[in-house]
């Protein structure tokens, strides 16, 4: 019997993908603390998105 796949929402979804992509970035840049920088954005939505649009994703 095949177990039944769990459905997540599109917003689920979304937020999954704009970790993903923040993580990528991250990584790349190698700030000198990634775990600040995560709490930063996480405390300040808009340095996120200030984030984004200097590393031309938005």
């Amino acid at each position: 019997m095949k177990a039944k796949r769990k459905q997540h929402s599109p917003a689920f979804k979304a937020k999954v993908a704009l970790e993903a992509l923040t993580m990528n970035l991250l990584h790349r840049l190698k700030p000198k603390n990634m775990a600040a920088q995560l709490d930063n954005f996480a405390d300040e939505f808009s340095s996120l998105i200030q984030f984004m649009q200097v590393e031309a994703v938005l």
